[in-house]
């Protein structure tokens, strides 16, 4: 198996048809499978179309379950400071 190239939220919320809020929404709730490199969240096309065919499609029809998130938790706390630069116009805009 050869060395897949990894997608993100944008790629992801194309190719699902979902909005990027929703594939955040997703990551932030550990629904999606994905990888954190740095500060990036990946995503490998493999997981994401084996998601799309079990996980997904249940995730999709009930709609997104409200967080249970503790905001003392890493994570958290940098998906809240990506937004939060996306909001003030960030470098890259993801």
């Amino acid at each position: 198996m050869g060395i897949e190239e990894l997608l993100d939220v944008n790629d992801v919320a194309r190719i699902t048809k979902l909005s990027v809020a929703a594939i955040r929404k997703f990551v932030l709730q550990r629904q999606i499978p994905f990888h954190k490199l740095l500060k990036a969240v990946r995503f490998r096309p493999s997981e994401v179309d084996e998601w799309i065919t079990t996980d997904g499609k249940e995730a999709c029809n009930q709609g997104l379950p409200a967080a249970a998130l503790d905001e003392g938790d890493l994570f958290f706390e940098a998906a809240v400071n990506e937004v939060i630069d996306v909001t003030e116009g960030g470098k890259d805009g993801n």
